[in-house]
């Protein structure tokens, strides 16, 4: 969802500069620098660079009359790069874009990767199917005989702790008292309905 808007954004962006009219009247004297005309007239300073001929490691701090550039020569530039514009943008947001998914892509695989860094040896499993379900383990950890035993242990404890709370149950039985039982105490309250009245 998110590249989704990410791409929709971008998209709008590169509509808009295309859109946009970039033509506006500019005044450039020779003693603006490179960088300075590459502003005013919204051209990327390297761009300008490569349309006018000039070096590439041309200083962009130099003023146009250190360069013998004139007007004339930065706006027939305005206008070559006017024309490949779109092409540029769209350029640049698509080398974004797949430098963003490559790199994606290359992190899922590395991650993908690190589950080898353990070790290259796989240790077979054993496998013993009990009545309490299956249990898994690697050959160094356990034999199947020892498995066995760890459910057998399991098992008696499990017996044993049943038969001590029956125990218990036996031997702590609440009192019982066999006048109750049988119904036999005397409840003169029950004789009234509302209880015994204090007489005043």
């Amino acid at each position: 969802m998110f590249m989704k808007k990410l791409f929709a954004c971008l998209l709008l962006l590169v509509l808009w500069l295309s859109i946009t009219d970039l033509n506006a009247k500019v005044n450039l004297t020779s003693d603006l620098t490179l960088e300075q005309a590459a502003g005013k007239i919204k051209i990327p300073v390297k761009k300008l660079i490569e349309i006018t001929g000039l070096d590439s490691g041309t200083n962009i701090n130099q003023t146009l009359a250190e360069l013998d550039l004139t007007e004339e020569e930065i706006l027939k530039a305005e206008n070559e790069f006017r024309k490949t514009r779109n092409y540029y943008y769209l350029g640049i947001v698509i080398i974004g874009m797949l430098i963003v998914f490559l790199s994606l892509a290359l992190v899922g695989w590395v991650i993908n990767q690190l589950k080898f860094l353990q070790g290259f040896s796989k240790e077979k499993k054993i496998a013993v199917q009990t009545s309490l379900g299956k249990i898994i383990s690697t050959p160094e950890h356990l034999s199947r005989d020892a498995i066995i035993a760890v459910i057998s242990t399991v098992y008696l404890h499990e017996l044993e702790a049943r038969e001590q709370n029956k125990l218990l149950l036996t031997w702590k039985r609440s009192s019982l008292s066999l006048w109750r039982a049988a119904g036999k105490i005397n409840m003169p309250n029950r004789l009234f309905p509302n209880g015994l009245r204090r007489q005043k």
